[in-house]
């Protein structure tokens, strides 16, 4: 029964989400309880089977559940630095710009729609709210793009992806969501999160969101081997000194075998209670060294420790080893300046 609760439930019956509930009942918390049958003389309505193509619909208990759970997630797992950029799975209201912190600059969206384009009545509602966040200017873009195609968007270009309850949603819009999980780990820079609040197993075919999730993988680039050139041959007979059987010669190196896939996201996740549907609320982060550049994988890699399979104790002593070289140079330098001031003296 706080601020949070209501704003929760007065933006719940603002966006649509239940139309059984008048809107000036349920922009507080008495009205949501006697709507619940949780008053003294209150009925709750009729539960209601989901119709074909409204499998993605939830409950009213279970949708401000998850709302909580998606604001308290969004607010408090997005970096407050080196997040400036955060992009929406199916945006279908405008939590985004009241979630979100204050760092991050930019809001991108993708929608439900078959062409991809943001209904009016959504653009309008989250300029509204970002009126309502005094001092917060972030920038709004509204991309001509579907949830599963984000076409508009380059590759590892954003920071952060969060996904609140748009699987079900893509799932009544004939849309794929396997496809926008796909579409997340192009879009995210390495080390970025996807941030989701989800049912555990969107309606269609019965597939599990986290384990579609925890088994997506990549290649790892391979860093280019720079050819040095061989020195040119002086022209003339070779003596019999100089003249080698090709047995002799070296034998050219193996090539070397195919890269193993690698996990591309490391996931945590936490089933969501007090739900009449199943969720599942997570962080996903890129790994740090999917990098599609293969040199910025590299160096990502040797920062790491991934690239030289260093353990804590060998990247300790790679860290001591560098401070004792750089105390040395400053050594000597110190010594060389007073050498200096001797002789002037």
């Amino acid at each position: 029964r706080s601020n949070l609760g209501a704003f929760v439930v007065k933006q719940a019956v603002v966006d649509g989400r239940f139309p059984g509930v008048r809107a000036t009942s349920a922009t507080s918390l008495r009205g949501l309880f006697d709507f619940l049958n949780l008053g003294d003389e209150a009925t709750s309505p009729p539960a209601e089977t989901p119709s074909k193509g409204q499998e993605g619909k939830v409950d009213m208990v279970t949708s401000l559940r998850t709302d909580f759970i998606a604001a308290a997630l969004v607010t408090n797992q997005i970096p407050r630095t080196g997040a400036g950029v955060c992009l929406q799975i199916g945006t279908v209201d405008g939590r985004a710009t009241i979630y979100v912190p204050r760092t991050v600059k930019k809001i991108i969206t993708s929608s439900l729609t078959p062409d991809g384009t943001l209904p009016f009545g959504i653009q309008r509602m989250m300029k509204g709210n970002m009126v309502d966040r005094e001092e917060y200017t972030a920038e709004l873009s509204f991309p001509d793009q579907r949830a599963d195609d984000l076409v508009e968007t380059p590759d590892e270009s954003v920071d952060v992806v969060i996904s609140l309850g748009a699987a079900g949603g893509m799932a009544d819009a004939g849309m794929d969501w396997r496809k926008s999980i796909d579409e997340a780990g192009r879009v995210l820079k390495p080390g970025g999160r996807l941030l989701f609040v989800e049912m555990t197993s969107p309606p269609g075919d019965g597939g599990n969101y986290v384990d579609y999730l925890t088994s997506a993988s990549y290649i790892p680039a391979k860093v280019p081997v720079s050819v040095v050139a061989a020195p040119k041959k002086r022209k003339g007979k070779k003596n019999k000194s100089q003249q080698v059987s090709e047995s002799e010669l070296e034998p050219e190196p193996e090539p070397e075998p195919e890269p193993e896939p690698v996990s591309l996201f490391e996931v945590g996740t936490d089933d969501i209670n007090l739900v009449l549907v199943p969720h599942i609320a997570g962080v996903a982060i890129k790994d740090e060294r999917s990098w599609k550049d293969p040199r910025r994988a590299s160096a990502a890699s040797a920062v790491s420790g991934g690239a030289k399979g260093l353990n804590e104790d060998d990247e300790f002593a790679r860290m001591l080893s560098i401070f004792e070289r750089g105390s040395k140079r400053r050594k000597r330098k110190k010594k060389k300046e007073q050498e200096e001031d001797g002789e002037e003296n």
